[in-house]
């Protein structure tokens, strides 16, 4: 039970440290995908709507008190993109999320 909720937070913090450091080092034209959010978006079409968006309001507290950047911006951008994928949360469309080839291809064309 309680590796259900940490293992999320766990993977939430190993992607906010490759975002700040490692993902920078490959910028096209200034041009970075942001794994935070990738990985925030796929946790609310597989958890729901509201463990998606207060998931995302945590997370993104972390991220800007990590990057140091303006407090509220990532939170609220997160927040809000969790929120509105959470409506499209089906227990259908949690059996495709599974199949790790389409989560790839996502991830790639993203």
């Amino acid at each position: 039970m309680i590796l259900k909720i940490l293992f999320p937070i766990l993977i939430s913090f190993i992607l906010i440290a490759i975002q700040l450091v490692i993902i920078p080092l490959i910028a096209i034209y200034g041009v970075v995908p942001n794994v935070v959010l990738i990985y925030l978006l796929f946790y609310s079409l597989k958890k729901g709507q509201i463990s998606g968006t207060i998931f995302a309001f945590f997370i993104g507290l972390f991220y800007d008190l990590a990057s140091g950047g303006l407090i509220g911006s990532g939170m609220f951008a997160f927040t809000i993109a969790s929120f509105i994928s959470g409506y499209f949360y089906k227990d259908s469309f949690v059996e495709i999320l599974k199949n790790i080839k389409i989560i790839i291809l996502v991830v790639l064309l993203s």
